[in-house]
């Protein structure tokens, strides 16, 4: 399984609510595991103020965090979040 696989497959375990198969630390790098684990924290809160149909205001703001974080992510791994 390619590593970019890997951490999508493990990002949805998360957003799912199936935590027990959630690893928090996939990349080597301190930094790089912060930012992926704000990442997914985001992309689920994103996940859940959709399916609670909030107002449109407060998902584009998690959304415009959401894809904040997704430069930084691409900026440091050169993988795109696709979620």
């Amino acid at each position: 399984m390619s590593k970019e696989n890997l951490y999508h497959k493990n990002a949805i375990y998360f957003i799912l609510n199936n935590e027990n198969d959630y690893n928090s630390k996939i990349f080597e790098n301190s930094y790089v595991n912060k930012v992926y684990n704000d990442l997914v924290l985001q992309t689920k809160n994103s996940y859940d103020l959709i399916n609670l149909n909030e107002s449109i205001d407060k998902i584009n703001l998690s959304l415009d965090k959401k894809r904040t974080l997704a430069k930084e992510f691409k900026k440091l791994t050169n993988m795109p979040w696709v979620l």
